[in-house]
């Protein structure tokens, strides 16, 4: 029996020691190359529920970063400011410092309306380093107003076209952190992009969705949705049309004048010519004096041909944006332009680009009432020079991460250059043996300065095998790119394998030990009905393995453990008690067994003796 409690013992501190190798692994495992730069701040980013459905508790993260460097900040102090629907502000909101670089809190948001949580963090060792972020709670529900900002566009085939939207929510506040897709149809109505999902511009409660501008012309209509919590909106009034392709008016035809006689032949000349608008105009073009450089002025133009047949007047208005933001516009009359005649018009106001990247320059030719457009021209062009520096941090929320769930990570992103453009992010799950699951990634654009807080997970299917795994993110342009990973645990069940091993030996030892007690003649009715029920848990401990439910298996195992040491203990107890008396009665069995044996001896001595001693008087008596 000391085999079987000693074996169980063993097994406890093996859990022991297994969970808290669990509990302890991974600590501080983010790992990537920073750019350090001169000046010092620190970067907020917070983790939110930002729609809540009803009043109550909500539990809030904020990440410190070193900025620009992009290292986790643990020595901070973060408090926060918070303003409420009825205008109160509560002042008093301390964050607990989790020494990982998060503070969190838990913030009850008491009363349905908008809320606005203004979060500031001071470095323990320099309190000149600073940071701040805001951010929107919505409690309950809202009505949402969604506007088109560029409704009614007109586009050339293409072009870089955009859907974006305003949204704003019941208390006239622009409406931010929410989830919006967009629906776009061709003018016969089939489905050109279906429910894509729309970015917002930070903080301002604009989103959109940029797309290349299909080659069927005509009317194209777009609907957009937005979603928080039980609130959902959608406004179908979206618009925007697509030029055809133009084809330059051609010239008569020359008449060659015949000879003299001919007569009842066929004229010889082609199908009628389409007779042309009296106004017309056709922008062909646009550009620059000369190569565009950073910090550089340069004069735009505009190339328009007069397609009509008659001198026209218009407006000319340009505009040239990076992203959503525009950078440069000018507008102004030009007096005339002949039928026929093309004309290189330039703005007066030069334009000087302080960002690398690509940019979209607009042009529109309208009359002096702007009641009619003429043309419209979008075209994307680059601007050289610029730096594109990003920094990325990935750090994941789940040490460890059993078969069938997510693994969870936030990614943080910075852009530290002074370079605008669409760039890849891709994010992976992988292992040291070449295994790479989940591979994703998505395009999305920062301006300088800007920062993102992203969160982001990869599913583990069944059959991964168990070990240290690495969730990896990259941020990449061209040649260029920036790594961030942080690691953790795949657990599946072959450790528990092992335990569940362990305790069915031990069970099976316990029905021996059971059966030879009940041979002896030992009642233990009683033992054995609780061996029953520890063999009914022991099964139920393999269906919580086999279906991967680790942390309910964790708590379950150590009744059994307790419940298998306790059946040991009463057993044994039993055994010597029971091995006690057998000897009590062994020894009264021996103890009477010699007395009965000295009383029969006594008897038959006394009897020879009596015997002899009557020989002995014979014998004297004849004598």
């Amino acid at each position: 029996m000391a085999r079987y409690k000693n074996l169980s013992i063993a097994l406890f501190f093996f859990l022991f020691a297994f969970f808290c190798q669990i509990a302890l692994a991974n600590e501080g495992d983010s790992v990537v190359n920073w750019v350090v730069e001169s000046q010092n701040s620190l970067a907020l980013g917070i983790t939110a529920t930002t729609c809540m459905n009803y009043p109550g508790n909500n539990s809030i993260v904020v990440t410190v970063l070193n900025y620009p460097q992009n290292t986790l900040n643990a020595n901070s102090t973060v408090t926060a400011v918070l303003f409420e629907p009825d205008g109160d502000v509560n002042s008093n909101i301390s964050f607990s410092n989790n020494s990982d670089g998060n503070y969190s809190k838990i913030i009850n948001f008491d009363a349905n309306g908008t809320f606005k949580l203004a979060v500031h963090a001071v470095s323990d060792t320099n309190a000149s380093i600073t940071g701040d972020a805001n951010a929107y709670i919505y409690v309950g529900s809202f009505a949402m107003d969604i506007s088109f900002l560029n409704n009614n566009a007109a586009y050339n085939q293409g072009d870089s076209g955009s859907i974006r939207n305003m949204v704003k929510n019941s208390d006239g506040n622009a409406f931010v952190g929410l989830s919006g897709t967009t629906s776009i149809y061709y003018p016969s109505f089939s489905v050109f992009v279906q429910g894509a999902a729309m970015s917002g511009l930070s903080g301002t409660g604009e989103y959109y969705y940029n797309f290349i501008v299909p080659s069927v012309s005509g009317i194209y209509l777009a609907t957009s949705a937005f979603t928080c919590g039980l609130s959902t909106d959608s406004n179908a009034s979206g618009r925007f049309t697509v030029a055809d392709s133009y084809v330059p008016p051609q010239p008569p035809s020359p008449v060659t004048p015949g000879g003299g006689g001919g007569g009842g032949g066929g004229s010889g000349e082609g199908p009628a010519e389409q007779p042309l608008e009296d106004e017309a105009l056709k922008i062909i073009g646009a550009g620059f004096d000369k190569n565009l450089e950073l910090d550089m002025a340069s004069a735009v133009f505009v190339t328009v041909l007069n397609t009509g047949r008659k001198p026209i007047p218009f407006n000319l208005f340009i505009e040239i944006k990076q992203g959503d933001s525009v950078k440069y516009s000018a507008e102004f009359l030009v007096p005339i332009l002949e039928p026929g005649k093309t004309r290189k018009i330039f703005a007066d106001a030069l334009w000087t680009p302080v960002l690398g990247g690509s940019y979209r320059i607009l042009a529109e030719a309208s009359s002096i009432d702007k009641t009619k457009v003429f043309s419209r021209l979008v075209e994307k062009f680059v601007v050289g020079g610029g730096v594109w520096r990003y920094d990325i941090l990935a750090e994941c929320l789940k040490k460890e991460v059993k078969i069938n769930e997510t693994a969870d990570a936030r990614i943080m992103l910075l852009n530290l250059g002074n370079y605008y453009e669409d760039t890849s992010l891709e994010w992976w799950v992988e292992n040291g043996k070449g295994l790479v699951i989940g591979k994703s990634s998505f395009t999305l654009a920062l301006y300088p300065d800007e920062n993102r807080l992203i969160q982001r997970e990869v599913f583990i299917p069944e059959g991964t095998p168990e070990g240290e795994y690495l969730f990896k993110a990259k941020i990449k342009l061209n040649e260029f790119e920036q790594v961030s990973f942080c690691s953790f645990k795949v657990k599946g069940i072959g450790d528990y394998n092992t335990v569940l091993s362990q305790i069915e030996k031990n069970l099976a030892g316990l029905d021996d030990f059971i059966a030879k007690a009940k041979a002896d003649g030992l009642d233990i009715s009683a033992e054995e009905s609780e061996l029953s029920a520890l063999k009914a848990s022991f099964k139920n401990l393999k269906v919580l393995a086999a279906s991967g439910e680790t942390a309910l298996f964790s708590q379950k195992i150590q009744a059994v453990l307790n419940g298998v040491n306790n059946l040991i203990d009463v057993l044994h107890a039993r055994q010597l008690k029971f091995g006690l008396i057998k000897i009590f009665w062994i020894f009264v069995v021996v103890q009477l067994s010699l007395i009965i044996s000295l009383a029969l001896l006594c008897y038959f001595e006394r009897k020879a003796f009596a015997k002899l001693l009557g020989l002995a008087e014979s014998k004297g008596k004849y004598r």
